[in-house]
């Protein structure tokens, strides 16, 4: 039985989606993070994926899960990273 999104999981979805080999890591119909999948491409993603990997995991979780570092990790993201980032910030002023 699917689970029905909230409007953060739903803006999440939104957001995670822009990075397709980060996104199958979630089950959207469920609402969960698929933590073995997660866990096994974390291993053999790139610095710049696992920058982008660790953020959102502390994005889905609200929480830091995987030691996501602002300054170290965002010198390694490229631009359209760093503005998935800044729109996230942006939009927790406002929740």
């Amino acid at each position: 039985m699917s689970k029905t999104p909230s409007e953060y999981e739903m803006r999440f979805f939104s957001m995670v989606s822009r990075f397709p080999r980060i996104a199958h890591c979630w089950d959207q119909e469920e609402c969960v993070l698929i933590q073995e999948r997660f866990e096994h491409e974390l291993q053999v993603m790139s610095s710049v994926e696992k920058a982008i990997a660790r953020f959102l995991v502390g994005a889905w979780f609200k929480e830091n899960r995987y030691d996501f570092d602002l300054f170290d990790d965002l010198f390694r993201m490229d631009s359209s990273a760093k503005r998935l980032v800044i729109e996230w910030i942006e939009e927790q002023r406002y929740s």
